[in-house]
C-alpha cells in the first residue's frame, strides 16, 4: 500500500531544496553586483539574509517577465546558470576571506536548529497523514486546493496562467495575482515534482524570507547594536507568537461543543497568526516580504548616496514592489498607501532628492508591472469592490448587547469602536501590549522622533487606519483586512524583539517593571499556547470529525461516516487517474459535489468546469458558465430527469472534455443503470470512476 505521508514529504523536501537554486543565487549577485546594505563587506551569515530577501524581493517579477518572454525552459536554464555562477564566486572568494570567514557563529548555529523546526512543523501541518487505508489532510488543503491548480497552471500554461478551473474551449488569462504560483511552477518543471510539493516548499521557504527580515531591520532600520543576534534570534522565535487566540476560541468551543478547524475563527476579521499565515497563504508573506525590502533599500539612501547607489537601490526597489504586486494585492495595496503618505512626508521634510528616489521606485514598478497590469483587464466574475468604506466590525459584541436588552442602533453602532478594540487587544496579545510600551516611550519623549522612528509609526497607524476602515468584497471575504494587516503585525514584531529579549537580562530590568514582565511573559507563554493548538487543529481536525470526538463544523471534507477512507480512495484513484491520462486532458466532475476540492488538491489538469461559477472569478465568462452548468448538474445530481435523454460524449465535445469523474458522493452514483455503470472505466474503485467522454482525440 502506497505511503502519501511519505511521498507528500519526500515532494516537499526535494521542491524546498529546489527552492533554494532560485531564492539565494539571484540575490546574491544582486547584492554583488549592487552592494547595497554594504554586501561585499558583510559577514557570510548577514550576506545569506540579503541574498535571501533581494531574491524573494525580486525574483518574481523577473521569472515572470523571463517566462513571458522567453518560456519556462530557457528561464530555467538562466536561473541554473545563476546558481551556477553564485558558486563560482563563493569558491574564489572563500581562498580571498581569512580563516574562519565562513564558520557559523554560535547564534547561527541555534538560527540552523530554529529553521529545521520550521520545516519539521511545516510538513506537520501540511502533508496527508495516511494510516491504515485511511487518510487525513489538514484543514489548511481548503486553500491549497486552489492554490495548487494554479501552480499547475503555472506548470503547463506559462506566463500569464491559464485560468485551471474554466475551459469551455478556451481557458481564459487567469485574472489573478499569480508571481507566486510561477515561483512554485519552477522547481516543478526542473524536477518533475507535482504541483502541490511545490507549493508545501513555497511555505517553508516564506517562513524563511521573512525570518530573514527580522535582524536586517533590527540592524539596518532600528539601528540596534547591543546584543543584535541574541535580539534577533528572539525576533524569529517571536514568529511563534499569536494573540490571545487561545482564550475566546476555548470558550467558544466549549459554548458550540464542537471544534473549528482553525483557532482563528473566532473573529470573523481575523488577524492571522505569523505560522497560520505561512502555512495558509504564503504568497501573502512573499508580499509582504517583497514590500518591506523595498522600503528597506529606499530609506537607507541618504543625500550622500552616490548615483550609482541610488540607481541600484532605486532599480531594486521598484522590482520589489512591482513583484508584491503580483505576489499580494491586499498587502501591496495597503502598503502602497503608506508609501504615499510617507512620500508626502519626505517632501515635507527632507531634501527633494528623498522624495525623486521614492517617486522613481514608483514609476520602475509601474513600468515592470505592465503585463500583469493588462492581465487584470481581462473578465471575470470577482467582485465589483476591491475596496470600500466599511467599518472593521466585530458582530458578536452587538449581538450579545442586544441580547442583554439594548436595541438603541445609535448605542448600538457606537459600540462597534470599543469592542474594536477588545477585540484587536486579543487578536494582538502581546503585541498589543508591546504597541503600548512603545507609545508610552513616545509620549515621555515628547514624539521627538528619529525619522525612521517616524517612518516605523507612520507605517503602522497608516496601515491599521487603512484595514480598519476599509474592507474587501472580491473574494466573498474581507481580504484586505485579512492580508493588510500583516504590515501592522510585521511593524510590532520588530518592536516587540528587544521588549522581549529584555526579560532575559537582568541588566535590562529597568526598562521593565515587574508587573510588565510578568505580563509580557503571560503573554508570550498564551500566544505559544495558542500557535501550538492552531497547527494541532489543523493536523488533527478531520481524524477527530471522523473518529466522531467531534462534529464537524464545514461540510466540504467530504462524506461521512468513513471520512479517511473516502479519502484514501479517491487520492488512490485520482493518482491512477493522473498516470493512464496525458498531462493536457481536460477534466470534468461535480462542479457542485462534496469531493471538488479533493479534485483540486490531487488531479493536476485543467478543468471544463471546476466549482459552481466555473472559476470565473479568476476569469472567464459567467453567461458562457451558466449555459453549461445545468447540463452538468442534470448528469451527476439529476441522471434520472432530463440527463437520460441526453448524449454524454455530445456535451462532452461541446465542451472539450476529455475525461469525466464520478465519486461516490454524487448520486449519479447510486442508478445502477445509469451512465457511470454502462460505460466503461478507465479507473475505477469504492469511491471514483472515471471515463473517457467525447469523440475527440485525446490530447497528447
Amino acid at each position: 500500500m502506497q505511503s502519501f505521508t511519505m511521498t507528500d514529504t519526500m515532494g516537499a523536501l526535494a521542491a524546498t531544496v529546489l527552492l533554494g537554486l532560485f531564492l539565494l543565487p539571484p540575490g546574491f549577485l544582486l547584492g554583488y553586483a549592487s552592494n547595497v546594505l554594504a554586501f561585499r563587506q558583510r559577514s557570510a551569515s548577514e550576506r545569506l539574509l540579503i541574498s535571501l530577501a533581494l531574491s524573494m524581493a525580486t525574483v518574481p517579477v523577473i521569472s515572470v517577465l523571463l517566462v513571458r518572454v522567453a518560456g519556462m525552459t530557457v528561464t530555467l536554464a538562466l536561473f541554473v546558470l545563476a546558481a551556477m555562477g553564485a558558486c563560482v564566486m563563493l569558491a574564489r572568494e572563500y581562498k580571498t576571506q581569512p580563516k574562519g570567514w565562513f564558520l557559523p557563529q554560535r547564534t547561527t548555529w541555534y538560527a540552523l536548529a530554529m529553521m529545521l523546526a520550521w520545516v519539521v512543523l511545516a510538513l506537520f501541518c501540511l502533508v496527508d497523514w495516511d494510516t491504515l487505508g485511511r487518510l487525513y489532510i489538514t484543514y489548511s488543503a481548503y486553500d491549497h486546493s486552489i492554490r495548487v491548480m494554479m501552480v499547475d497552471a503555472a506548470v503547463r500554461t506559462g506566463v500569464p496562467p491559464r485560468n485551471p478551473l474554466f475551459d469551455l474551449g478556451t481557458a481564459p488569462t487567469l485574472r489573478y495575482y499569480y508571481y507566486w504560483y510561477v515561483i512554485c511552477a519552477l522547481p516543478v518543471r526542473l524536477g518533475g515534482l507535482t504541483p502541490r510539493a511545490g507549493l508545501n516548499g513555497s511555505v517553508v521557504w516564506s517562513g524563511f524570507a521573512l525570518a530573514a527580515l527580522v535582524p536586517l531591520y533590527l540592524k539596518h532600520y532600528m539601528g540596534e547594536v547591543e546584543r543584535l543576534r541574541f535580539k534577533s534570534l528572539v525576533g524569529i522565535a517571536l514568529l511563534m507568537v499569536t494573540g490571545y487566540d487561545l482564550l475566546p476560541y476555548l470558550y467558544l468551543t466549549h459554548r458550540l461543543r464542537a471544534l473549528w478547524g482553525d483557532t482563528e475563527w473566532w473573529d470573523t476579521n481575523q488577524v492571522a497568526s505569523w505560522i497560520g499565515s505561512f502555512v495558509w497563504v504564503p504568497h501573502h508573506i512573499a508580499g509582504l516580504v517583497a514590500c518591506l525590502v523595498g522600503f528597506l533599500l529606499l530609506s537607507m539612501l541618504s543625500t550622500q548616496s552616490s548615483p550609482r547607489e541610488r540607481i541600484w537601490s532605486i532599480s531594486l526597489a521598484g522590482a520589489a514592489f512591482a513583484s508584491a504586486a503580483g505576489l499580494s494585492v491586499y498587502v501591496t495595496f495597503t502598503f502602497a498607501i503608506f508609501i504615499l503618505v510617507w512620500t508626502l512626508i519626505v517632501l515635507l521634510r527632507e531634501p527633494v532628492q528623498m522624495f525623486v528616489n521614492y517617486a522613481s521606485a514608483g514609476v520602475v514598478s509601474l513600468l515592470l508591472s505592465l503585463p500583469f497590469l493588462s492581465d487584470l483587464r481581462a473578465p471575470s466574475k470577482a467582485g465589483s469592490r476591491f475596496a470600500s468604506f466599511a467599518f472593521r466590525n466585530y458582530e458578536v459584541a452587538q449581538q450579545w448587547l442586544q441580547l442583554q436588552g439594548v436595541h438603541d442602533p445609535a448605542i448600538l453602532d457606537l459600540s462597534r469602536y470599543p469592542a474594536a478594540v477588545v477585540v484587536y487587544f486579543f487578536e494582538f496579545g502581546l503585541y498589543f501590549l508591546v504597541g503600548w510600551l512603545c507609545f508610552r516611550q513616545a509620549v515621555l519623549q515628547q514624539w521627538k522622533l528619529t525619522t525612521r522612528q517616524l517612518a516605523a509609526w507612520t507605517m503602522l497607524g497608516t496601515c491599521l487606519l487603512v484595514v480598519t476602515f476599509l474592507s474587501s468584497d472580491a473574494t466573498g471575504a474581507n481580504d484586505l483586512g485579512f492580508r493588510g494587516i500583516l504590515v501592522v503585525q510585521f511593524v510590532l514584531l520588530i518592536w516587540a524583539a528587544p521588549w522581549v529579549s529584555a526579560l532575559f537580562y537582568p541588566s535590562d530590568a529597568n526598562r521593565l517593571s515587574g508587573a510588565w514582565r510578568i505580563a509580557l511573559a503571560f503573554s508570550v507563554l498564551l500566544g505559544v499556547s495558542g500557535t501550538l493548538l492552531q497547527a494541532g487543529i489543523l493536523r488533527a481536525y478531520a481524524p477527530m470529525i471522523d473518529a466522531g470526538i467531534s462534529r464537524r463544523t464545514e461540510p466540504w471534507m467530504g462524506p461521512l461516516p468513513n471520512l479517511g477512507q473516502h479519502t484514501y480512495l479517491m487520492r488512490e484513484g485520482i493518482e491512477e487517474l493522473k498516470r493512464v491520462t496525458p498531462r493536457n486532458a481536460v477534466l470534468q466532475y461535480n462542479p457542485i459535489g462534496s469531493d471538488v476540492f479533493l479534485f483540486h488538491l490531487y488531479a493536476d489538469r485543467q478543468v471544463a468546469a471546476g466549482d459552481e461559477t466555473c472559476g470565473t472569478a479568476f476569469g472567464g465568462s459567467w453567461e458562457e458558465c451558466k449555459q453549461v452548468l445545468p447540463y452538468l448538474n442534470a448528469f451527476f445530481n439529476r441522471p434520472n430527469e432530463e440527463a437520460a435523454n441526453w448524449n454524454l460524449d455530445e456535451i462532452c465535445d461541446d465542451i472539450h472534455v476529455d475525461v469525466i469523474a464520478v465519486t461516490s458522493s454524487d448520486k449519479a452514483w447510486y442508478e445502477t443503470q445509469g451512465w457511470v455503470w454502462t460505460r466503461k472505466p478507465l479507473v475505477a474503485n469504492d469511491a471514483l470512476r472515471a471515463f473517457r467522454c467525447g469523440t475527440r482525440p485525446m490530447p497528447r
